[in-house]
């Protein structure tokens, strides 16, 4: 944090407090730093006026105005009206001249000005235009603009926006970056506000120091740049980011005291540095289902300090990963979330099966059918099928202390890294589970990628009929089929034959697996 950050943080303890005396001497001291700023940017060049004009002092060039200061390098002297129109063209010494700019200081430490339009011919907004104009709540940009000097918005505005196709807005203090909406709208908020549900980016600075709901992040959010919410002020203490979020930019909630909980959903592929460095106690940090890209090095820095307790709860597929170099400082938890009423799953650790999850491995396959028996661990590296009792909920995990005993069979493949597959591999003819028309089964696999920690099975192609079946159907070992959803007319015990599809059939000649009194019968 600079010197003028501090004082700026100073400046609101004060106003909290309601110290008079100590926040009219911060104001003073960051009125002389501004004027410190401004000074060392004007160009050696003297500036001069040519001619007021309503209020306005303008300096022509060719056929262009700008608007500038009434003494050369001077800042002290600002126009005098409360609401000021600035017009697209001025007339001098019967020339036409089109203003271009609004030059550096113009409207420094205006105390009047409420109002003020910028026409669209306007190009350049100068360093500290508007800074200190603290009367001042809303600015419209328009279109036109394509250079915004430093520091150019350093005021208390209340809301900043910026016609459709502009591309430069990169202002340095209380209003400081951009969003970016649907419809390529920018807005920059300075205060208290709720992020439209347009917005699809939260440019850098966006609400850095703002007070802002920072929890309420709309659906439709994709980007939140560097530095975004950087100390920022709420009086909510948990950040839930929408499942659209792919990237969230270095230090983009760094410095935000308040927040004690972020949620990081699955759509997540990237995470900046000191990303959420709060120094919170008893803060925690749930990746939901996500592995992002980021320096695990540095995750430390993102989400902890050693003086610092985090949890951090994380996929328990991943272990391998989140339990490594300095995340060992903090207190880890492993979980199991699972989305679907089934998915295929392979970790990088051992642990115990989760009360609420079933775990199985396929046994056997046989006639179009393949077997599942039920395991009690989740084995590192191997390829498991899960069922919870409850779609979309965590579940902690133990870790094995021991390694566990190997299955005694198992067909399916896991692969904790992104695996590119064929049709058949070698000897073996690959399969997906997947459930297609409600029917849960394993269908032939397409080339194609089999994603992180899951798994596909592999059938020897040999025992294969000629023809790929165009799907495996599944069992349990034990014979029982009530939880399996295209088997749940087949559980009566009426006498009745039926095919493993639901389909009522006589007593069967042909070899098959067929459903009798809710078991499974092979006729060989």
């Amino acid at each position: 944090m600079t010197l003028f950050d501090q004082i700026s943080e100073d400046i609101k303890s004060a106003m909290k407090a309601r110290d008079k005396v100590r926040l009219e001497t911060l104001r003073n001291i960051k009125k002389l730093m501004v004027l410190a700023l401004l000074m060392s940017m004007v160009s050696t060049k003297m500036m001069a006026y040519d001619a007021k004009i309503k209020g306005l002092y303008y300096s022509f060039s060719g056929t262009e105005a700008e608007i500038v200061t009434e003494f050369d390098n001077g800042y002290d002297n600002p126009p005098t009206a409360s609401n000021i129109v600035i017009p697209s063209t001025v007339e001098y010494n019967g020339k036409t001249y089109t203003v271009t700019s609004i030059g550096d200081g113009v409207f420094y430490y205006n105390e009047k000005l409420r109002t003020i339009t910028i026409p669209n011919t306007i190009v350049n907004i100068g360093n500290c235009a508007f800074c200190g104009a603290e009367k001042l709540r809303s600015i419209h940009i328009p279109k036109s603009v394509t250079t915004i000097g430093e520091a150019a918005f350093a005021c208390d505005l209340e809301s900043l926006t910026v016609d459709p196709e502009n591309a430069v807005f990169d202002s340095r203090d209380n209003c400081n970056a951009v969003i970016e909406t649907a419809t390529n709208t920018l807005v920059a908020v300075c205060n208290s506000t709720v992020i439209p549900s347009s917005v699809t980016t939260i440019g850098r600075y966006a609400f850095k120091y703002a007070k802002v709901h920072a929890n309420i992040i709309p659906y439709g959010v994709t980007a939140i740049g560097e530095l975004a919410f950087h100390s920022s002020y709420s009086y909510d203490n948990t950040i839930i980011l929408p499942n659209s979020i792919k990237t969230i930019g270095i230090s983009a909630f760094g410095g935000c005291s308040y927040l004690k909980s972020v949620i990081i959903p699955s759509s997540v592929e990237s995470i900046g540095n000191n990303a959420f460095w709060t120094r919170c106690y008893n803060s925690s940090i749930t990746f939901d289902n996500c592995v992002p890209d980021f320096n695990y090095r540095d995750i430390l820095k993102a989400i902890i300090d050693y003086d610092y307790t985090t949890d951090v709860y994380y996929p328990a597929y991943a272990h391998s990963i989140f339990s490594v170099g300095y995340m060992r400082h903090c207190t880890l938890h492993p979980q199991i979330k699972i989305n679907d009423e089934w998915t295929s799953y392979c970790a990088s650790a051992s642990f115990d099966v989760p009360e609420g999850i079933d775990a199985f491995v396929v046994k056997s396959y046989e006639e179009g059918v393949v077997t599942l028996q039920k395991v009690t661990t989740i084995n590192e590296g191997q390829g498991v099928l899960l069922r919870p009792a409850n779609v979309g909920t965590f579940y902690d995990v133990t870790l094995c202390t021991e390694t566990p005993d190997a299955y005694e069979s198992n067909m399916l493949k896991g692969v904790t890294a992104a695996t590119d597959i064929a049709e058949t591999d070698g000897e073996y003819t690959n399969f997906i589970f997947n459930i297609v028309d409600d029917k849960i089964g394993f269908y032939p696999a397409n080339a194609g990628t089999i994603p992180a920690y899951q798994a596909y099975l592999q059938i020897p192609t040999a025992s294969l009929p000629t023809s790929t079946p165009a799907r495996l159907e599944i069992v349990f070992e034990d014979g029982d089929l009530s939880n399996v959803k295209q088997f749940k007319t087949n559980t009566v015990t009426d006498g009745n034959w039926y095919m493993l599809d639901g389909a009522l059939t006589p007593k069967p000649s042909k070899k098959g697996v067929y459903i009798y009194n809710g078991k499974k019968v092979i006729i060989k």
